[in-house]
């Protein structure tokens, strides 16, 4: 699956937070509100 992903171009949505951000980040994920993976940057 991956390499079919690589061969395609395929790349993951992701919805990315820094940590100062982390707060909201992790209150999306309580509510089940995230609708791509959630990523956090530094």
């Amino acid at each position: 699956m991956l390499e079919f992903a690589a061969r395609h171009n395929i790349e993951p949505i992701i919805e990315t937070f820094s940590f100062d951000q982390i707060n909201e980040a992790m209150e999306k994920l309580r509510s089940g509100q995230p609708r791509y993976r959630l990523v956090l940057k530094h």
